[in-house]
């Protein structure tokens, strides 16, 4: 391995971790802004939200294992180097190298289904979470209207009867002080000429005549008042109507008033909600989750690179058991070289997949 590779991989590594950090982080953060809107619109989508956050940290530690697999492959490989050179060592080189060779082989690098599922998941959360809220906003919002409709209605209408029961007592004690008045009056004016005084000097017909007519008009006066409280009795004019259905009014008022408060309340709730703020973290990891399915390759690079050396080596050792020749001894001790000089920068990249990446995701 070249140093130009370790360069290349120590870059792709980092640029893998700060993806997976933020990724991390704004799911995490962005978790309770989604149960704001459930809260909204009385919908679940936090517990599909959590379920994806708690899927990512398997990515993550599924991940961090098989990188961590391979930093202790890398790191065993390199300590067999001090044992190439010995007499005899082609056997226990060729067991060692296979037996590498096959742990890297049983390595799973692949999250691309993982990541995939994932990025589906927050696309429909993001989908259908944008739909209910709107359709909650919009029914908030006429909830809101007729709530303050029905609260006016009723206040003018309470406003109105209180008007009338108070003019009608604002009457009747007008009424009855204008009848004291007058009682006092008449009782202060002197003796006035009675009905007696007339019957004297009128003949025994006229007062039969005048005692039929008040007689009469007796009657009428009262046949008179009976439909007057008749009338006032069936029409609901009269106080008692009146006043129940002032208490009435003020029932259904207050009811109103407490659905006015409610929909205010949501109202508050939806306008503290940044739906499209929301809506583009959710694209955001969407588009972090494609980033990361390719910045996952540099884990199998890795070791697609190492099993391509190991392949060399063992090749070169079987070759050297088979046929001992000048030519696969010079070929073997050639690759002894080559394998130390990327020793250094096998090392580092086993430094990096530990510290870097692995540590770095805990």
């Amino acid at each position: 391995m070249s140093a130009q590779t370790v360069a290349q991989s120590a870059s792709a590594l980092r640029n893998l971790t700060n993806t997976a950090s933020t990724l991390r982080r704004v799911i995490l953060e962005n978790e309770p802004k989604v149960g704001s809107v459930d809260s909204f619109a009385s919908t679940y989508f936090r517990d599909q939200w959590s379920e994806n956050r708690a899927g990512y940290n398997n990515v993550l530690d599924a991940s961090d294992a098989a990188a961590a697999k391979l930093a202790a492959t890398i790191k065993y490989y390199i300590s067999l180097q001090g044992d190439v050179n010995e007499p005899g060592a082609a056997d226990d080189m060729i067991e060692e190298f296979s037996a590498l060779n096959a742990k890297l082989q049983g390595l799973d690098f692949d999250q691309s289904a993982d990541i995939a599922a994932l990025k589906e998941s927050f696309q429909l959360i993001g989908r259908d979470l944008a739909a209910a809220y709107k359709a909650r906003d919009v029914a908030v919002r006429a909830e809101l209207d007729a709530a303050q409709a029905e609260v006016a209605a009723l206040s003018k209408q309470l406003k109105e009867i209180s008007a009338k029961i108070k003019k009608e007592d604002e009457d009747t004690a007008r009424q009855a002080t204008q009848r004291a008045t007058g009682y006092i009056g008449g009782l202060l004016g002197g003796k006035k000429k009675t009905e007696a005084d007339d019957e004297d000097t009128i003949s025994e017909a006229d007062k039969d005549k005048k005692a039929k007519a008040k007689k009469a008009a007796e009657l009428a006066k009262s046949k008179g008042e009976a439909m007057d409280a008749a009338k006032k009795l069936l029409s609901g004019d009269d106080k008692d109507s009146k006043e129940a259905q002032r208490r009435d009014l003020q029932e259904q008022l207050e009811i109103a008033q407490a659905r006015l408060i409610k929909a205010n309340s949501a109202a508050r709730d939806g306008q503290s909600i940044d739906l499209d703020a929301l809506l583009q973290v959710d694209r955001d990891i969407q588009k972090g989750l494609d980033t990361q399915i390719e910045q996952l390759k540099t884990l199998p690079n890795l070791s697609q690179q190492l099993a391509n050396e190991l392949a060399n080596y063992l090749a070169a050792f079987e070759n050297v058991k088979a046929d001992p020749s000048p030519d696969n001894q010079r070929t073997l001790v050639n690759l002894h070289r080559k394998v130390a000089l990327s020793c250094g920068p096998w090392k580092d990249i086993a430094g990096l997949l530990g510290d870097v990446y692995a540590k770095k995701q805990k």
